[in-house]
C-alpha cells in the first residue's frame, strides 16, 4: 500500500486546526488534518443529548478572524444566534450569562450550600437539646 505524502499536517480539527487546514490547503499545500475525537469541531462543536443541544465549550467566536478565513479561502461563512443557555441544578434552572458563566456556577453552588447550612441549623434547633443530651448519655 503507497502512503500518502502530505506538505503539512495538523492536528486538532478545533477552529482553530480546520482554520490552518483550511488556508494552507487554499494556499497550495496538500494538508491532512487529524483529529482523535470522533466528531470535529473541538470546543466550537454542539452535542445532542436527550433532544438538548448541548456546547461543547465556546459559545462565542471572535467574528472578524473567522470572516477573513472564510473569505480567503472562498466558503460562505454561516453564524446562529446562541439560544438562551441555562445551568440546571437540582431541579431549578439558572441562566447563564453571556460573560462570566463558570463564575456564576461556583456563585450558585455557593449559595445552594449556604442554604443547605442555613436549613441544618434550622432543623438541629427543632430537635430539644434534652433529648439530644439524653441520648448521648445513654450511648457512652
Amino acid at each position: 500500500m503507497q502512503q500518502p505524502d502530505y506538505d503539512i499536517v495538523v492536528v486538532g480539527s478545533g477552529i482553530g486546526g480546520l482554520s490552518a487546514g483550511a488556508l494552507l490547503s487554499h494556499w497550495g499545500y496538500k494538508t491532512l488534518v487529524v483529529e482523535k475525537m470522533p466528531t470535529i469541531g473541538g470546543r466550537c462543536s454542539t452535542e445532542e443529548y436527550e433532544g438538548f443541544k448541548l456546547p461543547t465549550g465556546s459559545i462565542t467566536l471572535v467574528y472578524e478572524d473567522m470572516e477573513k478565513v472564510f473569505k480567503e479561502v472562498g466558503a460562505e461563512l454561516q453564524l446562529i444566534d446562541v439560544p438562551r443557555l441555562f445551568w440546571r441544578i437540582g431541579g431549578k434552572d439558572y441562566e447563564m450569562p453571556p460573560k462570566g458563566a463558570v463564575r456564576m456556577l461556583f456563585n450558585i453552588i455557593n449559595k445552594l450550600e449556604e442554604d443547605r447550612a442555613k436549613e441544618l441549623g434550622r432543623l438541629v434547633k427543632l430537635v430539644p437539646i434534652e433529648k439530644n443530651t439524653d441520648r448521648l448519655t445513654r450511648s457512652n
